[in-house]
């Protein structure tokens, strides 16, 4: 009789996909050439920033299925 030994899963081996979709209002007084340089600028430094948020919360916790 074989016994099914629990598969420990590792954070290297996980990925994940997320989707951001930004909706930006100034109100039509900023010309949306100047919004996308903005978005342009700062979504990359949220995705960092919440990036290290979520490996600082989760660094010490197994992964729960």
């Amino acid at each position: 009789m074989e016994v099914a030994l629990p598969v420990v899963a590792k954070y290297f081996a996980v990925t994940v996909q997320c989707v951001i979709v930004v909706a930006v209002s100034p109100g039509g007084w900023v010309p949306s050439s100047v919004i996308q340089v903005i978005c342009k600028r700062e979504a990359p430094k949220f995705l960092r920033n919440f990036t290290t948020y979520v490996q600082e919360k989760t660094k010490d916790k197994e992964i729960m299925f």
